[in-house]
């Protein structure tokens, strides 16, 4: 189940606090325990996704997709116009599953993360 939560939900994530309004989370629930979460920022008619993020222990199992499904479905529910993200050019599996969503590769960030390139990626909805 996924609903949306607070930051006080994610003391086990280690999540940095931020006192930045436009923040919000979802978070995947199985048996009322956190899973995995998605970090973002409403601003004017765009969601930015700050952090996806799931317990190693429950990687490939489709949470990552259910809670960007999830994401999708409220930005059309709130009519946005669009999705961005900065995913690590090294980050194979985060980019094959933004990909699986019909992200795409806009502009890429030279350097970004400690020298290492990031993609910007875009979902136009």
């Amino acid at each position: 189940m996924v609903k949306k939560i607070d930051f006080n939900d994610l003391i086990d994530f280690n999540v940095q606090p931020t006192d930045n309004p436009f923040t919000c989370y979802l978070g995947y629930f199985e048996f009322d325990k956190i899973l995995g979460y998605i970090e973002y920022n409403v601003l004017y008619d765009t969601i930015d996704i700050v952090n996806v993020f799931v317990k190693e222990e429950f990687r490939n199992k489709g949470i990552g997709s259910v809670l960007l499904k999830e994401l999708i479905d409220l930005a059309k529910n709130m009519s946005l116009k669009n999705i961005t993200l900065e995913v690590n050019v090294l980050n194979d599996a985060a980019i094959k599953l933004y990909k699986k969503f019909n992200f795409i590769v806009v502009s890429i960030r030279r350097g970004y993360y400690k020298g290492i390139d990031g993609y910007l990626m875009e979902l136009i909805l």
